[in-house]
């Protein structure tokens, strides 16, 4: 099972670790294991035009939530401040534009609503933190105990989450993308959905039809989702910054200070930017270990020309709030910025095996 685990990191640019703790192997069942609640932010509130909801989901992934919640409201615009977890029971807010029904509660069975009130646009990354709730079963809880409470920070690398859920490693599309190769791209959808009826195809069938007849092939490129070559983003970031972490010089990296609002504080990290096109004129310590990546994976740097130039703390501080511990289990409750995932704590802390007991609804 490790062996599996590892390789999976390494498919998420996952190859180095902030702490060198000994790690036991511990066991988290979602999702009742693991729970998340956004913490609001008092300037959704400033305005009118929009209803705001409180939503609570089981084993859903907020996406198909939320198309869920706006067809029962008739509302064709919402907007939320951060993606949660689908293995996961969790609340967060999100804001409709002028639904024709504001029912006070609404029950989807896997999805829930709460009427809150009237507000302005929630814009993503506009809440002040998540604060997560996590049982974990290990045979020595007060050895992970320990180890959690020497943890201050974490390395801002990107979570399994962000590479896809019902479709995972959605980077490996992005990298057919940024080599410039349709073939490649076109090839892993005939494999990934072969033989439906056109009339079933998904927005990646469409696109490979489309490529099959049309007479420029760059169409799959041209017109293929954005999440590809955002995931793809995501994935150069994690491996640059565990060459970063494995040289033990990870401060030295840093490009500017973002200051983030973070549970009821407000604090300035060292920060670096996104991998992008920007960064080709760029010769800071940064940009040449991200150069060095798009190098060993075949990607000319120039090609991140439709990736965002936007800063990313280094690393994140977390707030542990309480833990408990109670025979075989621990249970602890942290407090962790916007972006930042409980994952990777986790896999800073323990040699982590997750019993999935429900599937994303599609």
């Amino acid at each position: 099972m490790l062996l599996s685990i590892d390789i999976l990191e390494l498919l998420w640019g996952l190859e180095e670790r902030m702490y060198d703790f000994e790690l036991l192997k511990a066991t988290m069942r979602s999702p009742s294991y693991f729970r998340v609640f956004e913490v609001k932010s008092s300037e959704w509130f400033m305005g009118s035009k929009w209803s705001i909801y409180l939503v609570g989901k089981y084993c859903i992934s907020t996406f198909n939530a939320l198309a869920k919640l706006s067809r029962v409201l008739k509302s064709e615009r919402y907007s939320y401040a951060g993606l949660k977890d689908a293995y996961s029971i969790s609340y967060q807010y999100v804001s409709f534009i002028n639904p024709r029904v504001s029912p006070s509660y609404i029950n989807l069975g896997d999805v829930r609503a709460w009427l809150i009130g009237r507000g302005s646009i929630i814009r993503p990354g506009s809440h002040t933190g998540n604060i997560f709730r996590i049982t974990l079963e290990v045979d020595d809880p007060d050895k992970v105990a320990y180890n959690l409470s020497r943890v201050k920070l974490i390395p801002s690398f990107y979570g399994p989450q962000r590479f896809g859920v019902e479709r995972p490693s959605t980077h490996m599309y992005g990298l057919a993308l940024a080599r410039m190769e349709p073939g490649l791209l076109a090839r892993e959808f005939k494999y990934r959905y072969p033989g439906e009826d056109i009339d079933t195809l998904s927005i990646e069938e469409k696109l490979l039809q489309e490529a099959r007849t049309e007479i420029n092939p760059w169409i799959l490129v041209d017109e293929s989702p954005r999440i590809y070559t955002e995931a793809l983003q995501a994935y150069l970031y994690n491996r640059a910054l565990s060459r970063a972490l494995r040289s033990r010089k990870i401060d030295q990296i840093r490009e500017s200070i973002v200051t983030i609002r973070y549970c009821n504080e407000t604090i300035s990290i060292p920060a670096v930017r996104l991998p992008s096109r920007e960064l080709v004129e760029k010769e800071t310590q940064w940009a040449k270990i991200v150069k060095s990546i798009c190098l060993e994976e075949g990607i000319n740097i120039k090609q991140l020309k439709t990736l965002e130039p936007s800063l990313r703390p280094i690393y994140y501080p977390i707030k542990l709030r309480s833990t408990a511990i109670k025979d075989n289990t621990i249970t602890f409750t942290i407090c962790l910025p916007p972006s930042a995932y409980a994952t990777i704590l986790l896999r800073e802390i323990v040699e982590l095996e997750t019993v999935n007991k429900c599937k994303p609804n599609k």
